[in-house]
């Protein structure tokens, strides 16, 4: 049974207009479709619907929206992400940066206007630029208020960048989803992940903030991963009180891949 007619791999906010004009219109013999296994999809990553947005725009809040004083309401600071693991389906070296006094007008607006100063960053990765988290850190601080974000980052970039894991905890990260993939040095290295100092930099920063909750994302399965590694990583989890959750997914390669 198949359930859908159509697939839209990537960011599509072009190739879901066109689909939905062609659909419409019927006119879909217009549209560019891969056929994989039967399945027809459009590959948003490349050809005429490659599409990043430039410069990201603002997502308007209103009243008519519904939103609580303290919801996370998601915001964009951030799209693409400059490391691109092998196993990923992000679009590849494309990184943009939303221009900080726009994001700070949002923050501002949606604090008049609604109340709130609660987020969730939908960055793939927030702090894959130093530089972009310092000078955040530093808009931030300019704010009449205080704001509080969730956001995905990569626990490895703090290494030798404390100052920056300093900078996002005083401007407001209270949660984080880090992508560790693996703690096996070899595994990690072979998808494109440092795993080296991960134990060890989740617990500086349990240590900085008692507040944060820490989830991170595992990968079980990957090429260099033994089953003495997987049971150590198991055991590790057990005892530690570092990690508030784990979510873990089993390496698979799709039938359409």
């Amino acid at each position: 049974l198949q359930l859908f007619d159509y697939f839209l791999l990537g960011h599509a906010e072009t190739a879901i207009k066109e689909l939905f004009k062609a659909i419409s219109s019927d006119t879909l013999e217009t549209i560019e479709f891969e056929d994989k296994n039967g399945l027809k999809f459009i590959n948003c990553n490349q050809g005429k619907y490659n599409h990043f947005m430039k410069p990201l725009k603002p997502i308007r809040y209103t009243k008519r929206h519904g939103v609580w004083k303290n919801e996370f309401l998601s915001i964009e600071p951030s799209r693409g992400c400059a490391f691109n693991c092998s196993f990923c389906s992000y679009e590849k070296n494309q990184l943009y940066k939303k221009d900080l006094q726009k994001l700070k007008d949002e923050f501002i607006e949606n604090y008049e206007t609604l109340g709130v100063t609660h987020y969730h960053f939908t960055s793939d990765c927030f702090n894959d630029r130093k530089k972009f988290v310092m000078q955040f850190a530093d808009m931030v601080a300019t704010l009449p208020f205080k704001i509080e974000y969730t956001t995905y980052a990569r626990i490895d970039v703090f290494h030798k960048n404390l100052d920056m894991m300093d900078a996002m905890l005083e401007s407001g990260f209270i949660a984080g989803w880090f992508g560790i993939e693996s703690f096996n040095i070899e595994a990690a290295k072979r998808i494109g992940k440092k795993a080296e100092h991960a134990k060890e930099l989740l617990t500086i920063l349990r240590e900085k903030s008692s507040k944060i909750w820490i989830t991170t994302n595992m990968i079980i399965g990957l090429p260099g991963e033994t089953l003495d590694s997987l049971e150590e990583t198991l055991q590790w989890l057990k005892k530690q009180k570092i990690v508030d959750e784990m979510m873990a997914n089993i390496l698979t390669v799709p039938s359409f891949i």
